[in-house]
């Protein structure tokens, strides 16, 4: 990787082991939380990279602010997330299609093709995207392509996000996929947002501590350790519980 001090800029909190398979909060095992159960009905798995939150040097704000990091950092962090994309989801490189979530308001911000870089990290693990196949209608997510639509029908979806915060907008894109004959849907997200969460920032932070690498060298330990990349385990394999 090069630039290996500028992994320092970063705040990188890898997704703790025992953690909800559907939206990465902590949890005391590895069971689906009670707040996600309605998840286990149209996601089938997820993968996420890191806990963020407040405005930090994040990777997720990283792919929305293009002037906040240099060229070097932001690629060696989008060969990371095409590697974890691989990793979780590579058994289903044959078949399956990869869409990014709709943006909503990125446009008055000039930022509406932020999301592209990570389909393209993605595209580059050998995983078929297609893009601009859903949109925006007010508050609603419509269908934007017809054509892709036809073309997911019958296989397994994945949805690519820079970040997750509440859950609802992959679940609504979830939903709208399986009824357009997905047949099954999976998340990659970049980042876990839990601000507001002190008991999930502090088990983020214990995690972290607990992590023996320094942190310009814990790219390494994100390919050396997939197992703390997760969760990758799928929904229906899992059993629920009321811990959060």
């Amino acid at each position: 990787m090069p630039l290996r001090s500028s992994w320092a800029d970063l705040f990188f909190y890898p997704i703790l082991p025992m953690s909800c398979p559907a939206c990465a909060l902590p949890t005391a095992g590895s069971a689906m939380c009670q707040g996600c159960r309605h998840l286990g009905g149209v996601v089938r798995s997820a993968a996420y990279l890191s806990y963020t939150w407040g405005r930090s040097k994040s990777p997720a704000y990283l792919f929305k602010n293009r002037g906040a990091f240099d060229n070097d950092l932001r690629s060696a962090v989008l060969k990371l997330f095409g590697q974890m994309a691989r990793f979780t989801f590579g058994a289903l490189s044959d078949d399956a299609i990869v869409i990014g979530a709709p943006p909503r308001t990125t446009k008055k911000w000039g930022k509406d093709d932020h999301l592209d870089d990570l389909l393209c990290a993605v595209e580059q693990e050998n995983l078929t995207v297609l893009r601009k196949v859903l949109a925006y209608e007010g508050d609603e997510i419509r269908v934007a392509d017809t054509h892709a639509i036809q073309e997911m029908r019958g296989k397994p979806v994945i949805i690519v996000d820079n970040t997750v915060v509440t859950g609802e907008t992959v679940g609504s894109i979830a939903g709208l996929l399986r009824s357009q004959g997905a047949s099954e849907v999976h998340l990659c997200i970049m980042s876990r947002y839990i601000d507001g969460m002190p008991d999930a920032i502090e088990a983020a932070q214990v995690y972290r501590r607990e992590i023996p690498v320094r942190i310009e060298n814990l790219d390494e330990w994100y390919l050396a350790n997939w197992g703390g990349i997760g969760p990758t385990t799928s929904f229906d394999t899992v059993g629920s519980s009321d811990e959060h």
